[in-house]
């Protein structure tokens, strides 16, 4: 054995731009809404890091829990007809942009009603539905580190124990002097360091303008 576990990620809830515009093209032309990840009337403005402003699916409509139903299931028989193990399915839940759900009628409703001060409190619903929805089936939850960072006690304590791993992909301070490593860890999340300026292989090895790669999140020297 390698040491390798290959781990399916259906990024979710931004990150989502290809399932958000398959899913209306299915709607479009079977006029069946059941897996649709978004609604008309969305006037929600935004922009992701990577410069969309229509890849984020919203949690308050019930077309997204139908859609991760239907993918969680397909993915869990593939493994089994491969016959490989599997353990986790990783759920991204990273970079989702400030507004998203802003401009939306069912998301501002869903927050009144369950008593969500911020968009944030809907991401946070989203992932311990996503984390209920994997229990379920007989396995953890994994996702970037957004999923364990400025969340409540509550939310710690519940989701924790569910997850499988959360990858930190950066080293800079967060809410505690000890940076997003500590804060991470001290919520009991079991964590994989994924620190993009030692292990995301697309960075360029120096800033030469002739050298190929991004410098987002620094160098990295293979």
């Amino acid at each position: 054995s390698l040491g390798i576990a290959v781990i399916p990620e259906i990024e979710t809830p931004g990150h989502a731009r290809a399932a958000v515009k398959a899913m209306e093209a299915r709607y479009k032309r079977t006029g069946d809404a059941t897996y649709r990840l978004r609604e008309d009337g969305d006037t929600s403005v935004y922009r992701s890091a990577q410069d969309f402003s229509d890849n984020v699916i919203n949690p308050a409509l019930p077309g997204p829990y139908k859609f991760m139903d239907k993918v969680f299931d397909e993915i869990i028989a593939m493994y089994r007809e491969a016959g490989v193990p599997l353990e986790t399915i990783h759920i991204g839940g990273d970079e989702v942009p400030h507004g998203a759900w802003s401009g939306s009628p069912s998301a501002q409703k869903f927050m009144k009603e369950h008593g969500m001060a911020t968009e944030s409190d809907l991401h946070a619903y989203w992932v311990k539905s996503m984390a209920d929805n994997l229990t379920k089936r007989g396995l953890n939850l994994a996702g970037w580190q957004e999923i364990a960072l400025r969340h409540s006690p509550d939310y710690n304590k519940t989701v924790a124990p569910q997850t499988y791993s959360v990858n930190c992909w950066s080293t800079l301070p967060s809410q505690g002097q000890g940076g997003v490593i500590a804060d991470i860890a001290n919520t009991g999340f079991p964590m994989v360091l994924s620190n993009v300026n030692h292990f995301y292989l697309d960075m360029t090895y120096n800033y030469h303008p002739m050298e190929r790669g991004l410098s987002w999140g620094g160098t990295v020297d293979e």
